[in-house]
């Protein structure tokens, strides 16, 4: 724990000095990875789908707001879905448009929400994204959360309906094909399942985070997973839909565990230091909880640097080190530049 916390320390350190590069390269890889993952999900050989364009835009990305990053990846999975129909495109481009404009209306702060749910349902634990809002966010992010389960199932029907191979040209057949996908979308138990449970795992987060009590939101999480998974098991039992209970219980997991460790990265609170006070102005008489923060120094090391003695050409050092041994000040130094000289002379005296 404690080197978790010195990690955390030394990360916030530098994001403070470093923020203004960071932020753009987070977002980059954020869009990247989403770009890349609506590609493989609705790979029809569109060109949003070669690699400089995918960079391109998740630079693009990396400098506006997260609810532009949700308009440039509804973009892309049109322009994908454009490739294999151009009326469910059309049809795709109204249904993500009135998610937009629902989603933009109410919770635009959570706009990754949106993005995240898709993502994670790829990798079977979308349950973490409403235990995180619940943490983070407010009741609002209902409408995210609901919104990124609405995008999931309308690309899982929309691949469902390609693969049928739709070759109608008449009007009668493009209508044929919008009343049968509208009709098993919106019918979709398992669709309506999610979002209803999403936001029920959302509120009961939120609740219990709000909670007066120590490792409030410990329990928070705790609390998520458990209805997560008793609300998907009962609701696969009740509304008879295809679900495997294991995958279930997996995801709710490793859910909870990474809530739990970003909040741990996020917060980390000593409640064995609170303080309660009470005052009062001219309407109100205050008590007031305080749970301090916990915050760790990072041990600074100490680095013993030993220099070595250069002589210099009058001696000095070689001086200062003879008055050391013999006690004698001023001892001097002969030159053994002349000694030498003057033993080349002899012996070459002596050659002679």
């Amino acid at each position: 724990m404690t080197d978790i916390l010195v990690w955390k320390e030394q990360f916030i350190r530098i994001y403070q000095k470093y923020g203004n590069v960071i932020r753009p390269v987070l977002r980059f890889l954020v869009a990247f990875l989403t770009f890349m993952l609506i590609n493989h999900s609705l790979n029809y050989g569109a060109f949003v789908g070669k690699m400089p364009v995918v960079v391109v835009l998740s630079l693009v990305a990396a400098f506006v707001p997260a609810s532009v990053l949700v308009l440039l990846s509804a973009f892309v999975a049109v322009v994908q879905i454009y490739e294999a129909s151009l009326e469910l495109a059309l049809l795709s481009v109204i249904i993500l448009l009135i998610l937009y404009l629902l989603f933009i209306r109410y919770s635009s702060d959570t706009g990754y929400a949106v993005l995240f749910i898709p993502i994670l349902f790829l990798i079977k634990i979308p349950y973490l994204v409403p235990i995180v809002l619940g943490l983070v966010a407010g009741p609002a992010a209902v409408v995210s959360s609901a919104c990124g389960v609405a995008v999931h199932y309308w690309f899982l029907h929309v691949n469902e309906t390609i693969s049928q191979n739709y070759t109608g040209q008449s009007v009668e057949d493009i209508v044929s094909l919008y009343r049968f996908i509208l009709n098993s979308y919106f019918s979709d138990r398992q669709m309506v399942m999610a979002m209803v449970i999403f936001s029920v795992v959302l509120l009961i987060t939120y609740l219990f985070r709000r909670m007066d009590r120590d490792y409030a939101f410990y329990i928070a999480i705790g609390a998520g997973c458990v209805v997560n998974l008793i609300t998907f098991s009962l609701g696969a039992l009740i509304f008879d839909v295809d679900m495997n209970i294991f995958s279930i219980f997996a995801g709710t997991v490793v859910s909870g565990v990474l809530a739990l460790v970003m909040e741990v990265v996020h917060m980390t609170l000593d409640y064995k230091a609170v303080e309660t006070t009470q005052f009062e102005d001219d309407d109100y008489y205050y008590y007031v909880k305080a749970v301090p923060k916990v915050k760790v120094t990072a041990p600074k090391k100490k680095v013993k640097r030993i220099h070595a003695q250069k002589s210099t050409e009058n001696g000095q050092d070689i001086s200062r080190a003879i008055e050391n041994v013999t006690n004698i000040p001023g001892a001097e130094v002969p030159d053994l530049e002349e000694e030498f000289d003057d033993l080349e002379t002899i012996d070459l005296r002596n050659k002679r």
